[in-house]
């Protein structure tokens, strides 16, 4: 277990909140689609035809899934997790709850949300593929995030348009409520906190930053991890796919999972984080990020994030996408 959830899962286990069934490693599919493109990406990288530039930017003929199924070098696997197969190709979902805690523990404000995205380029399943007509690489993906809960933030919108081009920041808009106005903001810092948190739009699923030229890689290591997986039930099982208990868990099973720490330097000193170590996932071709440590400018350990549980779908043994991420401020 990471040592900053050690206390969480401890105090959980002995409240008789969850149980913490460690089980045997399981290896899950992704889509189709996604896994057939990541077999041809693995005959151009060994062509020479796929790699990654001196600016950080890939380079080849890039059409879906991982760019680099066996990674070399930490750009390659960084790139691996840029790409990841954690949405679909047209994502649409109506989040779990997004509980903030105080230091003791306490709940004090619970936000829902939406959250939209469409890919334009590195589509596997959903037609068009494998891009939207005419963008000839010019866009990544458009997503929106939608709060409806509670009042005070009621209607806030924030929309991302995303480039491919890693030199060209995104584009990024909020439509602000309380002022009946849509205000831009800047697309290469995006620092804001988030429905009255101190947690910014970039920690999305651990790490949402769009990779730039001035960020620099290295694998520090790589190792064994308790990690938790939970499952997606379709509707027809007549099973809530989210089951929620008490406290800040939820249900779970426990396997040993080898992951890549990876360390991220920004190299930015206008930028929340200085660096970021995030854990790979090592054997499977998701790209998953399971969880990180994300350190402010002065060095200091800031934010753990993690472990993440992603969602088994248990009738196509599919990974599905993100059932839960806490996040511990540690200053």
């Amino acid at each position: 277990l990471y040592p900053a959830h050690i206390p969480i899962v401890e105090n959980a286990l002995q409240k008789g909140w969850v149980n913490l069934p460690v089980v045997e490693t399981k290896y899950y599919q992704c889509r189709k689609g996604w896994t057939e493109a990541t077999k041809r990406n693995e005959q151009l990288v060994k062509e020479g035809k796929l790699k990654v530039g001196p600016n950080n930017e890939l380079i080849g003929p890039w059409k879906g899934g991982l760019p680099f199924p066996h990674p070399r070098t930490a750009a390659q696997l960084m790139w691996n997790t840029y790409r990841s197969c954690n949405v679909e190709d047209d994502f649409k979902v109506n989040f779990p709850d997004i509980p903030l805690y105080n230091k003791e523990g306490k709940r004090e404000r619970t936000v829902k949300w939406w959250l939209l995205k469409k890919w334009w380029v590195g589509r596997h399943d959903d037609p068009p593929i494998p891009e939207m007509p005419g963008n000839n690489g010019v866009l990544n993906s458009k997503e929106s995030t939608i709060l409806y809960y509670p009042f005070d933030i009621k209607g806030y919108c924030f929309l991302r348009v995303r480039y491919e081009d890693v030199t060209k920041d995104d584009e990024v808009y909020a439509y602000l409520p309380a002022l009946r106005r849509v205000r831009r903001l800047t697309g290469n810092d995006l620092c804001d906190p988030v429905a009255g948190s101190d947690w910014i739009y970039d920690d999305f699923q651990c790490m949402r930053q769009k990779i730039n030229p001035k960020m620099t890689f290295k694998i520090l290591k790589k190792r064994n991890a308790l990690l938790p997986r939970t499952y997606e039930y379709p509707k027809e099982f007549n099973i809530p796919w989210f089951k929620k208990v008490e406290g800040n868990l939820m249900p779970v099973e426990w396997c040993i999972r080898p992951v890549y720490f990876l360390e991220v330097t920004e190299n930015d000193p206008s930028y929340a984080y200085s660096k970021r170590i995030v854990y790979v996932e090592a054997t499977e071709i998701t790209g998953d990020m399971l969880g990180g440590q994300f350190f402010d400018q002065k060095g200091r350990l800031w934010r753990n994030h993690g472990p993440c549980t992603p969602a088994i779908n248990v009738k196509t043994n599919y990974r599905g996408s993100w059932c839960a991420v806490p996040i511990l401020d540690m200053l």
